[in-house]
């Protein structure tokens, strides 16, 4: 018998150690493979976005995200992660606004987009 119990399974478990080896793009497109399997699961669709932006495709991690919360529409780490896109791409409120939906839907992590969101505003009240 085999140690994974579906095709999608394997490729997950790929993407997932692509994923933790810094292997991005490898990640991602096992990730894709994965979810040609399973395109209802909304955690691979969040990895896949934490491997876009590592990337720096921040587009394409926030279209990710977005695809988990309606998935998930109480999927607390993709608007965690979404709100840390949303940073990167000076969108603060809508970073504000997916910080308090993580918030809400149970996310431990979200003290840290306080302390980021506070950082960028000292950045750019600094850099103008």
């Amino acid at each position: 018998m085999s140690e994974f119990a579906s095709p999608f399974d394997a490729l997950y478990k790929r993407a997932l150690l692509h994923a933790q080896n810094r292997e991005h793009a490898e990640a991602i497109d096992a990730f894709t493979e994965a979810l040609r399997h399973a395109p209802e699961y909304a955690d691979a669709y969040v990895r896949r976005g934490m491997c876009y932006a590592a990337l720096n495709d921040l587009e394409r991690a926030v279209q990710d995200y977005s695809r988990a919360i309606e998935l998930e529409p109480e999927h607390a780490g993709a608007y965690y992660w979404r709100a840390g896109a949303w940073l990167r791409l000076k969108e603060w409120k809508k970073a504000a606004a997916d910080r308090a939906l993580a918030v809400q839907y149970g996310s431990e992590d979200a003290l840290a987009i306080d302390r980021i969101m506070e950082d960028y505003k000292r950045a750019w009240e600094v850099l103008g």
